[in-house]
């Protein structure tokens, strides 16, 4: 079959897949000094001192949910 001119192409035809990127390699940028020394400080911080007055609270969950129901990972 030929394709007449000046015909739009269809948005349901392949196109080049997306090349994926694994999340260790977005996550795994060296730290600075700083963002080190902050994070040594928050981790001996006991959770007593930590403020949660800014965070939102926690939704309850319905029994109905299944989470991991669909996961299914990459091979």
């Amino acid at each position: 079959m030929t394709r007449l001119r000046g015909m739009a192409k269809k948005k349901s035809e392949s196109s080049l897949r997306e090349r994926r990127i694994p999340a260790s390699a977005l996550y795994t940028s060296p730290l600075s000094d700083r963002q080190r020394r902050e994070l040594e400080r928050l981790a001996r911080m006991p959770d007593s001192e930590i403020d949660y007055s800014d965070a939102s609270a926690m939704k309850s969950v319905s029994p109905r949910v299944q989470v991991g129901r669909f996961y299914k990972p990459m091979k």
